[in-house]
């Protein structure tokens, strides 16, 4: 986050904060974390540790989840995870990925159809 707002900073001119700065800000910590995966640093690569449960039964759910998360393409994980986990609208998910209104709905589509047939029931 120090990166984005750095570079906010640096160039905050040249960004338009007058509308939706939330969306601004988040497709700039978005690009930011892909171009770390990208150089495939350290603290790019880190992983978030699950929450600890008290419950076993929870516990194998969420392991379940993470990894059937962990299988879906880059593309229909982020869209997903946008629109369900962050609470995005399918209009604020396709400005963060440059992409169209059908395309996020296509990706979020797949995702759930992906992880209904991986998950067990």
């Amino acid at each position: 986050m120090q990166d984005v707002f750095t570079k906010l900073l640096e160039k905050g001119a040249g960004y338009d904060l007058a509308e939706h700065p939330e969306v601004l800000l988040f497709k700039m910590a978005r690009n930011r974390c892909i171009d770390l995966r990208r150089k495939r640093t350290p603290e790019a690569m880190a992983t978030i540790e699950p929450v600890a449960r008290n419950d076993q039964h929870d516990a194998e759910i969420a392991s379940d989840l993470a990894a059937a998360l962990a299988t879906l393409p880059f593309e229909e994980r982020e869209a997903f995870l946008l629109t369900t986990v962050d609470g995005l609208g399918y209009r604020e998910v396709a400005a963060i990925l440059g992409c169209s209104l059908g395309t996020v709905a296509s990706r979020k589509y797949a995702a759930i159809d992906r992880l209904q047939r991986r998950l067990p029931r």
